[in-house]
């Protein structure tokens, strides 16, 4: 049971929401139509009543700056993303139910130093899956209660007015084409925008979270690796030629394995990461405004709404940290097979047993690495450049409110 404990610890947060979205692989390879009318309804229920009518609002208020910021700061672009994520992960379903079996036959197969290895990483993965998590769920939390306390203002303000029309503000503002103002229509439609926030948050960190423990697997076993390659290489310096041969192929072999468990996830990931990596900079410049707009007004909400943004901004900046993290460990991992060669006593070996060696020193030139549309590589670097974009855009933004206002 020690694989299944493993595995279960690993990706238990995952599971339940992406379960919950039912978009969780199957690990058997089998579907039917339940799944996919599972999957249908957050993802129905995302698009109809968050993204679709915020955006057709979005453009009818273009004209008005402030108002544009505010409804693609509060949930347009990071629920499309949510939705984006769920469609991706639920078309990718069956190479990552593959994936989760490559997991399984790992955690069966390792022992000793080796799942010591295997469970740090795990507990690892498991953190960063929290993490992620708790951001994002608390975002939604904090912005419920901002939604609630807006509409009881609104109510008890407008009821001391004589015969003045209640106006109860939705949970996102958004253009509906019926009288959304009148009960019952007005809280069924509180109720599912509530779940659409619910559901983006839930896809956007759960796969986030899902991805990081993939990862963190990935370079746990290519440490294994590396271990077993230093190992060997002192342990058959004695050996026969044939013997040796035999032992490197089976090398070689697993380290083409691992190669291809990489490019499964890249595959998996890669566009619905491009596209946040294109909005990341966008959307944390556009925070960034909105929180000086709030620290720079009185207002009895900014409390909340600071709760809000930080939440937010948090989340995002998490989320993009973890990916350039896990992306770093791996192709340090990677690297360090060559390393892994070149560090032990192969002068001692025999020349055709050294000459061989080449083959895996070779492919470690190449290291794994995590690409956004395979063509933007995470790393700690690109980290740092997301940031110093964001906080050049906010400037220029700043700079032209400061002009408009003047």
């Amino acid at each position: 049971m020690t694989d299944q404990k493993g595995l279960n610890f690993s990706v238990g947060p995952c599971k339940f929401f992406l379960s919950l979205l039912g978009i969780w692989p199957d690990i058997e390879g089998k579907q039917n139509c339940m799944k996919n009318v599972h999957f249908l309804i957050p993802a129905f229920v995302m698009f109809y009543f968050c993204s679709f009518v915020q955006t057709i609002k979005a453009i009818q208020v273009r004209s008005n700056l402030n108002a544009v910021l505010t409804i693609l700061t509060t949930s347009d672009i990071s629920v499309t993303i949510g939705l984006v994520k769920l469609v991706s992960l639920w078309y990718h379903r069956k190479v990552l139910g593959s994936l989760i079996n490559f997991m399984t036959e790992d955690w069966k197969n390792s022992i000793g130093s080796e799942l010591e290895t295997m469970w740090k990483n795990a507990k690892l993965g498991r953190l960063t899956s929290i993490i992620i998590i708790a951001l994002a769920e608390g975002t939604i939390v904090s912005y419920s209660v901002l939604s609630c306390l807006l509409i009881m203002s609104n109510v008890k303000q407008q009821k001391l007015e004589y015969n003045a029309t209640v106006y109860r503000p939705l949970y996102f503002d958004g253009n509906f084409l019926y009288d959304v103002q009148k009960s019952p229509i007005f809280e069924i439609i509180w109720i599912f925008q509530f779940l659409s926030s619910f559901f983006a948050a839930s896809s956007f960190s759960a796969i986030d979270g899902f991805f990081s423990v993939l990862v963190l697997h990935l370079c746990g076993n290519l440490h294994n690796l590396n271990e077993y390659i230093r190992m060997f290489l002192k342990e058959t310096k004695t050996e026969s030629d044939e013997f040796f041969m035999k032992q490197l192929g089976k090398i070689v072999n697993r380290h083409e394995q691992l190669k291809m468990f990489s490019d499964s996830i890249e595959n998996s990931f890669n566009f619905m990461f491009l596209l946040q990596l294109l909005t990341t900079s966008l959307i944390l410049c556009l925070q960034g405004y909105q929180f000086v707009l709030i620290t720079t007004t009185e207002d009895t909400m900014s409390l909340f709404e600071l709760l809000f943004l930080f939440y937010y901004i948090m989340c995002f900046n998490f989320s993009i940290f973890m990916y350039c993290f896990v992306a770093e460990i791996l192709r340090k991992e990677s690297m360090d097979t060559g390393n892994a060669v070149l560090e032990s006593d192969w002068y001692e070996l025999t020349y055709r047993k050294a000459k061989n060696l080449i083959l895996i020193i070779a492919r470690a030139q190449q290291p794994f690495e995590i690409r956004a549309g395979k063509f933007i590589t995470f790393s700690l670097g690109l980290y740092c450049s997301i940031l110093k974009n964001s906080g050049g855009y906010l400037s220029a933004l700043l700079a032209v409110k400061d002009r408009l206002t003047n």
